[in-house]
Protein backbone atom coordinates (compact mmCIF):
# COMPACT_ATOMS: atom_id res chain seq x y z
CA UNK A 1 0.00 0.00 0.00
CA UNK A 2 3.05 2.25 0.46
CA UNK A 3 4.69 1.96 -2.55
CA UNK A 4 1.48 2.48 -4.18
CA UNK A 5 0.74 6.03 -2.82
CA UNK A 6 4.44 6.63 -3.16
CA UNK A 7 3.76 5.99 -6.62
CA UNK A 8 0.80 8.16 -7.27
CA UNK A 9 2.56 10.66 -5.13
CA UNK A 10 5.47 10.71 -7.88
CA UNK A 11 2.90 10.63 -10.57
CA UNK A 12 1.07 13.86 -9.42
CA UNK A 13 4.13 15.20 -9.21
CA UNK A 14 5.50 14.37 -12.55
CA UNK A 15 2.38 15.31 -14.51
CA UNK A 16 2.02 18.76 -13.11
CA UNK A 17 2.65 21.52 -16.03
CA UNK A 18 3.14 24.37 -14.04
CA UNK A 19 6.56 26.04 -14.99
CA UNK A 20 9.23 28.09 -13.37
CA UNK A 21 11.19 30.57 -15.12
CA UNK A 22 13.71 32.24 -13.79
CA UNK A 23 12.33 31.89 -10.31
CA UNK A 24 8.67 32.94 -11.52
CA UNK A 25 6.19 30.05 -11.35
CA UNK A 26 3.54 29.70 -14.20
CA UNK A 27 0.81 28.35 -13.49
CA UNK A 28 -0.86 24.77 -15.80
CA UNK A 29 -4.00 26.43 -15.78
CA UNK A 30 -4.85 30.20 -14.88
CA UNK A 31 -7.93 32.19 -14.64
CA UNK A 32 -8.25 36.06 -15.44
CA UNK A 33 -11.87 37.46 -15.15
CA UNK A 34 -13.94 34.74 -16.12
CA UNK A 35 -11.32 33.12 -18.64
CA UNK A 36 -9.73 30.32 -17.68
CA UNK A 37 -6.37 29.61 -19.66
CA UNK A 38 -3.94 27.07 -20.38
CA UNK A 39 -0.18 27.86 -20.30
CA UNK A 40 1.04 27.14 -23.72
CA UNK A 41 4.48 28.00 -23.06
CA UNK A 42 7.13 30.14 -20.83
CA UNK A 43 10.43 31.75 -21.39
CA UNK A 44 12.82 34.12 -20.60
CA UNK A 45 13.86 37.48 -22.63
CA UNK A 46 17.37 37.70 -21.85
CA UNK A 47 19.93 40.33 -23.42
CA UNK A 48 23.87 39.65 -23.29
CA UNK A 49 22.87 36.46 -20.58
CA UNK A 50 20.69 38.85 -18.15
CA UNK A 51 17.26 37.81 -17.81
CA UNK A 52 14.92 40.86 -18.35
CA UNK A 53 11.42 39.72 -18.37
CA UNK A 54 9.99 36.41 -18.31
CA UNK A 55 6.66 35.83 -20.68
CA UNK A 56 4.06 33.10 -20.65
CA UNK A 57 1.05 32.97 -23.28
CA UNK A 58 -2.18 31.42 -22.59
CA UNK A 59 -4.46 29.82 -24.52
CA UNK A 60 -7.74 28.43 -24.36
CA UNK A 61 -5.67 24.91 -26.29
CA UNK A 62 -2.20 24.45 -26.61
CA UNK A 63 -0.96 24.90 -29.94
CA UNK A 64 2.39 25.42 -31.53
CA UNK A 65 0.91 26.67 -34.93
CA UNK A 66 1.92 30.22 -34.97
CA UNK A 67 -0.71 31.48 -37.52
CA UNK A 68 -3.46 29.95 -35.81
CA UNK A 69 -2.54 31.78 -32.71
CA UNK A 70 -2.64 34.84 -34.42
CA UNK A 71 -5.61 34.57 -36.78
CA UNK A 72 -7.47 33.34 -33.40
CA UNK A 73 -10.17 35.70 -32.44
CA UNK A 74 -10.85 34.11 -28.85
CA UNK A 75 -9.78 35.24 -25.53
CA UNK A 76 -6.00 34.77 -25.20
CA UNK A 77 -2.95 36.35 -22.67
CA UNK A 78 0.36 37.25 -22.23
CA UNK A 79 1.72 37.79 -18.85
CA UNK A 80 4.79 39.24 -18.21
CA UNK A 81 7.28 39.53 -15.06
CA UNK A 82 10.29 41.69 -14.56
CA UNK A 83 12.98 39.89 -13.40
CA UNK A 84 15.95 42.62 -14.02
CA UNK A 85 16.21 45.90 -12.23
CA UNK A 86 18.36 46.97 -15.25
CA UNK A 87 14.45 47.06 -17.35
CA UNK A 88 13.15 50.26 -17.20
CA UNK A 89 9.86 51.64 -19.29
CA UNK A 90 11.68 53.95 -21.31
CA UNK A 91 13.94 50.77 -22.39
CA UNK A 92 11.30 48.12 -22.86
CA UNK A 93 9.01 50.71 -24.62
CA UNK A 94 12.22 52.17 -26.66
CA UNK A 95 12.12 47.79 -27.75
CA UNK A 96 8.22 47.88 -28.76
CA UNK A 97 8.83 50.98 -30.78
CA UNK A 98 11.20 48.97 -32.65
CA UNK A 99 9.35 45.11 -32.39
CA UNK A 100 6.25 46.92 -34.00
CA UNK A 101 8.42 48.16 -36.92
CA UNK A 102 9.01 44.76 -37.97
CA UNK A 103 5.51 43.52 -36.33
CA UNK A 104 4.04 45.72 -38.84
CA UNK A 105 6.32 45.00 -42.13
CA UNK A 106 7.35 48.18 -41.34
CA UNK A 107 4.31 50.22 -41.17
CA UNK A 108 3.72 50.77 -37.13
CA UNK A 109 2.43 54.18 -38.27
CA UNK A 110 -1.08 52.35 -38.89
CA UNK A 111 -1.24 51.42 -35.18
CA UNK A 112 0.53 55.02 -33.89
CA UNK A 113 -2.14 55.81 -31.76
CA UNK A 114 -2.35 52.14 -29.79
CA UNK A 115 0.76 52.13 -29.74
CA UNK A 116 1.44 55.31 -27.83
CA UNK A 117 -1.23 54.25 -25.63
CA UNK A 118 0.63 50.91 -24.86
CA UNK A 119 3.73 52.81 -23.56
CA UNK A 120 1.70 55.12 -21.52
CA UNK A 121 -0.01 51.88 -20.10
CA UNK A 122 3.60 50.11 -19.54
CA UNK A 123 5.51 53.65 -18.22
CA UNK A 124 6.56 54.85 -14.79
CA UNK A 125 8.93 53.04 -12.53
CA UNK A 126 9.38 49.35 -13.30
CA UNK A 127 10.47 46.79 -10.33
CA UNK A 128 11.24 43.19 -10.14
CA UNK A 129 8.22 41.04 -10.18
CA UNK A 130 5.91 43.59 -11.70
CA UNK A 131 3.44 41.97 -13.19
CA UNK A 132 1.99 43.11 -16.62
CA UNK A 133 -1.01 41.39 -18.29
CA UNK A 134 -1.57 41.47 -22.02
CA UNK A 135 -5.77 39.96 -22.08
CA UNK A 136 -7.45 40.06 -25.57
CA UNK A 137 -11.12 39.49 -25.69
CA UNK A 138 -12.82 39.84 -28.93
CA UNK A 139 -15.83 42.14 -26.83
CA UNK A 140 -12.97 44.34 -25.54
CA UNK A 141 -10.11 44.16 -27.34
CA UNK A 142 -6.78 44.24 -25.33
CA UNK A 143 -6.48 44.90 -21.22
CA UNK A 144 -3.41 46.44 -19.85
CA UNK A 145 -2.66 45.93 -16.64
CA UNK A 146 -0.15 46.56 -13.96
CA UNK A 147 0.34 44.60 -11.07
CA UNK A 148 -3.27 43.87 -10.58
CA UNK A 149 -4.28 47.60 -12.05
CA UNK A 150 -6.03 48.12 -15.46
CA UNK A 151 -3.92 50.57 -17.38
CA UNK A 152 -5.92 50.69 -20.53
CA UNK A 153 -8.34 49.22 -22.92
CA UNK A 154 -7.85 49.09 -26.21
CA UNK A 155 -10.43 47.95 -28.59
CA UNK A 156 -8.67 48.39 -32.07
CA UNK A 157 -10.01 44.85 -33.11
CA UNK A 158 -8.07 41.75 -34.70
CA UNK A 159 -5.21 44.02 -36.58
CA UNK A 160 -3.96 45.48 -33.16
CA UNK A 161 -4.25 42.31 -31.11
CA UNK A 162 -2.13 40.79 -34.24
CA UNK A 163 0.39 42.98 -34.06
CA UNK A 164 0.82 42.85 -30.56
CA UNK A 165 1.27 39.35 -30.54
CA UNK A 166 3.67 39.10 -33.75
CA UNK A 167 6.22 41.16 -31.19
CA UNK A 168 6.64 37.85 -29.73
CA UNK A 169 5.50 35.39 -31.90
CA UNK A 170 5.95 36.78 -35.32
CA UNK A 171 8.68 36.41 -37.76
CA UNK A 172 10.68 38.86 -36.69
CA UNK A 173 9.92 38.12 -33.11
CA UNK A 174 11.87 39.92 -29.92
CA UNK A 175 13.54 36.64 -29.70
CA UNK A 176 13.71 33.54 -31.80
CA UNK A 177 14.40 31.17 -28.63
CA UNK A 178 11.82 33.73 -26.47
CA UNK A 179 9.16 32.38 -29.38
CA UNK A 180 9.89 28.92 -29.51
CA UNK A 181 9.40 28.67 -25.37
CA UNK A 182 5.79 30.12 -25.38
CA UNK A 183 5.29 28.15 -28.66
CA UNK A 184 5.63 25.32 -25.59
CA UNK A 185 8.80 23.95 -28.60
CA UNK A 186 11.85 24.43 -26.19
Amino acid sequence: MRNIISLLLILVICTSADVTVSGIKFTEKFTYQTDTFILNGAGVREKFYIDLYVLGLYLKSKSNDVDKILRSNEPQLFKMVCVSGLITSEKFNTAMVNAFFNATDGHPEVYEDEIERLKKAFSGTWNENDEFIIYYTPEKGLELCKNGKLMDVINSGMGFKTAIMKVWLGPESVSESLKEQILGND
